[in-house]
């Protein structure tokens, strides 16, 4: 199970730490615990091609535990981040797809 007090996933100076297997366990299998954690993580990153990626998972994420259950909290942040990509992204309509899930976007 990755957990965001696993010292490899943990902030350091220049950001989350990208390279270790818990980086990559929480992309592949983050577990709906972990969605809100997850977000803070995709809207954090400076890297686009991360940022597409990770909002592929939360996407994923959204629709195995259901919009229902996803925290206003959460959908904030992803909104906030909507609005700061460019509006023909490709990261911006996965953003918006992801979003539609709520009835936003």
């Amino acid at each position: 199970m990755i957990s965001p007090s696993c010292p490899a996933v943990r902030r350091g100076p220049t950001g989350w730490t990208r390279s270790s297997p818990a980086w990559c366990g929480l992309y592949a299998l983050p577990g709906p615990e972990l969605l809100g954690w997850l977000v803070d993580v995709v809207t954090a990153e400076p890297l686009s091609f991360n940022q597409y990626w990770g909002l592929r998972v939360v996407g994923r994420g959204v629709e195995e535990r259901g919009a229902e259950r996803v925290t206003v909290g959460v959908v904030r942040r992803l909104e906030e981040f909507r609005s700061r990509m460019p509006r023909d992204s490709d990261r911006g309509q996965l953003a918006d797809r992801v979003l539609s899930e709520f009835g936003a976007g």
